[in-house]
């Protein structure tokens, strides 16, 4: 059953920990990867779906490593236990280059890694055929308000809706945050093929 987990995250306010869940639950995933995870909200949805199926989520991040918003290593492994999930996660860190080199096989993919059209089309690009085999792929973006993120633009980043990748938008949200004086317009989106 899914459960809203109490950890912070822009995902948590609408709940979209939930699509995760029943991707899981839904294609019975035994290999689930969530990359990108911050306090590890998504990966305690994926994980909670896992203890389920019998799957294992392999989840990475910089963590400190990561200049901007990052991951706290030992706040994530409070927040799997939390939820009685470790022993269903692998906890390492790894960049999404490193883990793209690797080619690997998954059942269902979470990246939430500061997304750009360009990270966007190279999942699509190494990962299509999966997708064509029934693996499933949700990122973090999509919607024409978050292209418009105040950092897409600052650094003139390729937005998702200017790539070819064929994707739906599952779940969006907008908040203005006072302690960063700023706005965020957090969705989800799920790969297809067309």
């Amino acid at each position: 059953m899914f459960v809203n987990p109490d950890i912070n995250s822009s995902y948590r306010q609408k709940e979209m920990g939930r699509f995760l869940y029943d991707a899981v639950v839904e294609s019975n995933a035994k290999t689930i990867v969530d990359m990108g995870i911050l306090d590890g909200y998504s990966t305690v949805c994926l994980a909670l779906a896992a203890k389920a199926t019998g799957g294992v989520v392999y989840a990475y991040d910089l963590f400190d490593d990561y200049e901007y918003t990052n991951s706290n290593y030992n706040v994530v492994l409070k927040n799997l236990e939390r939820y009685s999930v470790l022993e269903f996660v692998v906890l390492e860190k790894k960049s999404f280059g490193d883990w793209l080199d690797e080619k690997p096989n998954f059942d269902v993919l979470h990246v939430d890694i500061s997304n750009t059209g360009d990270v966007i089309e190279s999942l699509y690009t190494n990962f299509k055929f999966g997708l064509e085999m029934g693996a499933r792929i949700f990122f973090e973006g999509g919607s024409k308000e978050r292209d418009f993120q105040d950092w897409m633009i600052d650094y003139n980043m390729k937005k998702i809706n200017d790539t070819h990748v064929p994707f739906n938008v599952l779940a969006e949200d907008s908040y203005y945050d006072e302690t960063n004086g700023r706005y965020f317009f957090p969705c989800l989106s799920e790969m297809v093929i067309i």
